[in-house]
């Protein structure tokens, strides 16, 4: 390789293994832009309502211009609002408890399973977990053996 075609600086400019280009690193104490939106978002403002003023964090002065849009149809307003209330539904649904792991559903969801399955000839009777007059698990998250070619 010629040197006209090397895009690489000369070997004595070149760090050396190990060390850094940035030998101190980034300072402490300096903010990048989520630290300065986190803080205007926090920052308190003035608002009239209902004649009244009160103060409230400019995030939720927003959030209510942005629901008082939506209310009135605005499709701007309409589509953030969706989108907010899709990811806080997104983020909390691993939080909310399954409403099958109740050990009373998981025998008529068993029963079920199993009355389907005996409609269908295609299908063995061997294949569920257990019939609905086996006692179910007492814990409250019990989980049933599903058959793995069934979707959940």
């Amino acid at each position: 390789m010629t040197d006209e075609h090397d895009h690489r600086p000369p070997r004595k400019g070149q760090f050396k293994p190990g060390q850094s280009g940035n030998r101190y690193g980034r300072p402490p104490g300096s903010k990048n832009i989520r630290t300065y939106v986190n803080k205007y978002l926090n920052e308190k403002i003035p608002i009239i309502e209902n004649g009244k003023t009160r103060t409230i964090p400019r995030a939720e002065a927003i959030a209510i211009q942005l629901v008082n849009q939506a209310a009135k149809g605005e499709p701007k307003g309409l589509a953030a609002v969706m989108s907010f209330t899709r990811e806080f539904d997104a983020a909390v649904s691993d939080l909310r408890p399954n409403a099958l792991a109740r050990a009373a559903d998981a025998v008529v969801l068993e029963d079920i399973i199993a009355r389907i399955r005996a409609g269908n000839s295609s299908l063995s009777g061997d294949s569920i977990s257990g019939s609905s007059d086996e006692k179910a698990p007492e814990e409250p998250n019990a989980t049933l053996n599903h058959d793995p070619d069934v979707e959940r």
